[in-house]
């Protein structure tokens, strides 16, 4: 059960932060968000690898 509770909150996570990320994105410019994607996203992307 544990697992599932840990899957299920990151699976949460994961689609707030997806569609924070498309709001926010709509309100931004391309390159502006790109940089700060870029800065946000390649920590946590190497640390689960």
């Amino acid at each position: 059960m544990k697992r599932n509770d840990v899957i299920s909150a990151l699976l949460g996570m994961l689609i707030m932060a997806i569609t924070y990320w498309l709001l926010f994105y709509k309100f931004s410019t391309p390159k502006e968000h790109k940089e700060v994607r870029i800065s946000s996203s390649a920590p946590p992307l190497k640390n689960l690898e």
